[in-house]
């Protein structure tokens, strides 16, 4: 006989919090399962949520499910919370104007924050693009690429082809 508490994959399903999608949950469980964070067996019957059907499990109650499940749901609370307030239209109007001035208060300060985290983000460079060394005044080619570049640059060397004439 297990030491564990068993609890069936839909009554876990059935009772998640709202911040928490089926979908999500149900992703990250099957990885869960994959990885071996969750420790469950599968058992006879199917249930259904939405349009999904999904076989069902007997999850084993363990500390690693537990810390797994939690961190899950504080992933899924944070992520509501980083997207800000949202406040339905019928809400706005009923609601008094300094009710709305302290919405618009929070929500201007939540999108000030979110500006001053992507301000503090490094830049990528372009994809192909090395940095390059700053050039100076020195910087001369030491040898031109080709005779009429040289000829141009340097008239002098037009007769440099010929012999030199002993004085």
């Amino acid at each position: 006989m297990s030491k564990h508490k068993t609890f069936p994959l839909s009554s876990i399903a059935a009772n998640l919090p709202e911040e928490l999608s089926f979908r999500k949950f149900i992703d990250a469980y099957l990885n869960a399962v994959a990885m071996g964070t969750v420790l469950a067996v599968p058992v006879e019957g199917t249930f259904q949520k939405g349009e999904r059907v999904i076989k069902e499990d007997l999850v084993l109650d363990t500390p690693e499910y537990r810390a797994w499940y939690e961190d899950l749901v504080s992933t899924a609370r944070l992520a509501q919370q980083r997207t800000g307030l949202i406040v339905d239209r019928a809400t706005a109007e009923a609601s008094d104007a300094d009710d709305l001035e302290a919405l618009a208060r929070r929500y201007q300060h939540q999108v000030n924050q979110r500006k001053a985290v992507r301000s503090l983000k490094p830049k990528p460079r372009k994809a192909g693009t090395r940095p390059k060394l700053p050039r100076t005044k020195d910087d001369t080619p030491s040898q031109p690429k080709s005779e009429a570049t040289a000829t141009a640059l340097n008239p002098d060397l037009i007769s440099s082809h010929e012999a030199p004439a002993d004085a």
